[in-house]
């Protein structure tokens, strides 16, 4: 079974590739690369459809997480 970050990790390079390469992509400011809250909320509704769960509104919050892994560590704790 895939773990949260694994999946995280698929879900942004399926959705923009060219955006991730050459980065860290679990550590690396969303905004440093360019997301934006139109690419955020996209990503956070593949990753629903993904992991098969419902994001609480608190994770639409663009400015409350700016790494993969801080968005990860958040699903672990709901998901426990």
């Amino acid at each position: 079974m895939l773990t949260v970050k694994d999946q995280l990790l698929s879900v942004a390079e399926q959705l923009d590739p060219a955006r991730w390469k050459g980065t860290d992509m679990w550590q690396v400011n969303l905004q440093d690369i360019g997301i934006d809250s139109i690419a955020y909320i996209h990503f956070i509704v593949a990753v629903e459809q993904q992991l098969q769960i419902e994001m609480p509104d608190e994770l639409l919050d663009f400015g409350k997480f700016q790494t993969l892994e801080e968005i990860g560590n958040y699903i672990e704790r709901l998901t426990a």
